[in-house]
This record gives structure tokens, sequence and C-alpha cells, in this order.
């Protein structure tokens, strides 16, 4: 039988570190990317939904609100999650732009 104890064991690093370490690896930093964006998505999207549906305000005027809540809550997380200031204004104006279209396409009434 192999001896385990002489078997190197290879640690992953905590969760908190991959989502809040310093880190260069492009491949962290997008993760870290398409999750806080994901968030500030949901952010944007769910104050939308809440404020036109139960609070009855005209779509126009809750999509600004949930669209600066959104865009507030992905740069708070940005800068927690990023060390490469660079790529974090290039992501976080990327995922800015992304919301902004995802609003003008959900909130204009067709036709």
């Amino acid at each position: 039988m192999p001896d385990l104890a002489a078997t190197p064991v290879r640690k992953r690093p905590p969760l908190r570190d991959l989502l809040l370490g310093a880190s260069e690896s492009t491949s962290i930093q997008f993760a870290r990317y398409t999750v806080v964006g994901g968030i500030a998505f949901a952010v944007d999207f769910g104050v939308l939904f809440l404020l036109t549906r139960f609070a009855g305000i005209y779509y126009l005027t809750s999509a600004t609100i949930s669209f600066v809540l959104g865009l507030a809550v992905n740069y708070a997380l940005s800068r927690r999650t990023m060390s490469n200031a660079t790529l974090e204004f290039t992501m976080f104006a990327l995922i800015g732009v992304a919301g902004l279209g995802l609003n003008e396409l959900g909130t204009n009434p067709p036709g």
C-alpha cells in the first residue's frame, strides 16, 4: 500500500482568498468580474422590477434609479476585488455599458 503521509497534499486557497486576495491572474480577475457583474445586474434588474411593478414608479424613472444603484454596487464590489487599476476601470466601464444596454432593451415598450 502506498504511504499517503508521504504524498504532498495540494491545498487550494480558501474561497475568500480567491475572491478578495491579491491576484495578477487574468482568469481569476475575469471570474471576479463575472461574479461582480452578475450581482450588479441582479441589483439593477431587481430594483427596476420592484420600483416599476410594486411601487408604481414610471418605468424610465425606475430604470434610471436602478441603473445608478447597480452601477454603485458594481463599482463598490470592483474596488474590493480588483488590484489592477487599468483593468479595473476597463472592466467597470464595459459592465456599466452592458447594464445600460440591458436596461434599454428591457424598458423600451414593443412597437
